[in-house]
């Protein structure tokens, strides 16, 4: 999931997603942003980013079914997005199942904040995509 989550296919409107999000964790007083996978809740970042948000939800429920891991069984999961730098963001994803096991990735990317009068939005129209087939 978190390959999937830093990949360049995670777009909000034709943009890397990362992007986006380091412009939100830098222009603001935000610490971080974060995506519950489990329980729906209405911070404003879920709010801003609600087809990233559903995007990987439906995910960790693809992925779950196809592991065999019935759904229930995660009783808390979350992907966070920290700002290190200017130019460094951490992303974290943590899945608890049955109350104990943690399972969990981080990995650091270069990244620099959004800004649509420098980049190249690529030529879809889809909000969120990725190369799964959201």
């Amino acid at each position: 999931m978190l390959e999937t989550f830093v990949s360049r296919n995670n777009r909000i409107d034709g943009y890397w997603a990362l992007g986006s999000f380091q412009a939100v964790l830098i222009r603001s007083s935000v610490e971080a942003i974060q995506f519950d996978l489990v329980e729906p809740q209405d911070a404003a970042s879920e709010l801003r980013f609600r087809q990233t948000l559903s995007f990987y939800r439906s995910l960790l429920i693809r992925i779950a079914t196809s592991k065999r891991v019935p759904i229930e069984r995660i009783t808390h999961g979350y992907i966070e997005v920290r700002s290190l730098s200017p130019t460094l963001i951490e992303c974290i994803v943590r899945l608890t199942l049955d109350q104990e096991a943690v399972l969990a990735s981080s990995k650091n990317v270069f990244v620099r904040v959004h800004d649509a009068s420098t980049e190249h939005q690529s030529g879809t129209t889809r909000p969120t995509t990725n190369s799964f087939g959201a």
